[in-house]
């Protein structure tokens, strides 16, 4: 079994039930996170024929790997739904769906020339399981390899790129910010001074510097120089800003996070969006709020599902519907 068949998407049947499926009139859902179809199979399977549904990658093997396993779902399906997937950064969002007519769906049940809105967006954020046991991806200390960690192969800047050519001040700022780490200034100090002596061109030269200097840290740094060369947090910022601009009234957003800081971006979004700006001057609502949140607390794997798979433990997944 290869691993990426072994991948085990979280929070399954959470995910699904809080979709807000349109049943009167067509449904336009965007799974911005198509990883390996994992969500995405138990959401096709809902849709028929007047339906469109919008699988976005920026990760081209998972995209490939994704549309071959879709093509075989749909086969066996007898209404099928529109099905497009899309090679993209989420946060290039408004302009695929500006741009759809440019894009061929992999089954032709119909084609679209414009979109203006959606009813269901939904993200299991950034890098899967696949990422961090395929050792040639080079996202985990675990493996040796290039010191890289792009999700897209097409952007320029890789981790190792960061990690020779920061000064200390930003790197000490994005092992902070992006791995919540109380060590940033004595770590970045310490990667500086070995990068002096030679530049890090891999992922094990980076882990030792790291491990000799805090080993507890050696998750949390892998983690900020993941987040920065993939601009995690801006990305997620304007696929928020994107699916609320381009929601129904009545739709939803589901998005899953794996870590504070992302969950924290989610939070903030959903709550600003559903409170109302009051005009001080006349008391009536300057901005009238747009969201519904309708997941108070976020939603977390149940034991069972933890014990299954022991990656689910950090999953958090909150919900919001357009007013």
């Amino acid at each position: 079994m290869s691993v990426a068949e072994k991948h085990i998407p979280v929070l399954y049947g959470e995910l699904i039930e809080s979709l807000h499926f349109f049943d009167k009139w067509h449904n336009i859902i965007v799974d911005a996170t198509l990883w390996l179809w994992g969500h995405a199979s138990g959401v096709i399977e809902k849709l028929g024929k007047w339906d469109v549904f919008i699988g976005l990658d920026c990760d081209e093997d998972n995209l490939k790997s994704a549309t071959a396993r879709l093509l075989s779902l749909l086969s066996t399906q007898k209404d099928q739904p529109t099905v497009y997937c899309i090679h993209s950064n989420f946060s290039e969002l408004d302009k695929v769906l500006s741009n759809i007519w440019n894009y061929e769906p992999i089954n032709w049940v119909n084609s679209l020339n414009s979109l203006n809105s959606l009813n269901i967006l939904y993200a299991d954020l950034w890098v899967s399981s696949v990422h961090f046991d395929t050792a040639e991806r080079w996202f985990s200390f675990r493996f040796d390899g290039p010191l890289d960690m792009r999700l897209d192969t097409s952007i320029w800047i890789t981790a190792a790129e960061l990690v020779n050519t920061l000064p200390y001040d930003k790197m000490a700022e994005t092992f902070r910010i992006y791995g919540d780490e109380s060590r940033a200034g004595f770590i970045a100090k310490k990667i500086i001074e070995a990068r002096e002596l030679k530049p890090f061109e891999t992922t094990k030269e980076l882990a030792e510097v790291v491990t000799k200097a805090w080993k507890d840290s050696l998750p949390r740094i892998f983690q900020a120089l993941r987040i920065a060369v993939n601009d995690e947090y801006g990305s997620l910022k304007k696929l928020l800003e994107t699916a609320h601009d381009k929601l129904a009234s009545g739709g939803s957003i589901s998005i899953i996070s794996f870590h504070s800081g992302e969950d924290r971006i989610v939070k903030h979004f959903f709550r600003e969006k559903s409170e109302a700006i009051i005009d001080p001057v006349t008391g009536q609502d300057k901005i009238p709020w747009t969201l519904e949140v309708i997941t108070k607390k976020p939603i977390t794997p149940t034991e069972s599902e933890i014990e299954k798979n022991p990656r689910a433990r950090s999953a958090l997944l909150r919900v919001a519907k357009k007013k």
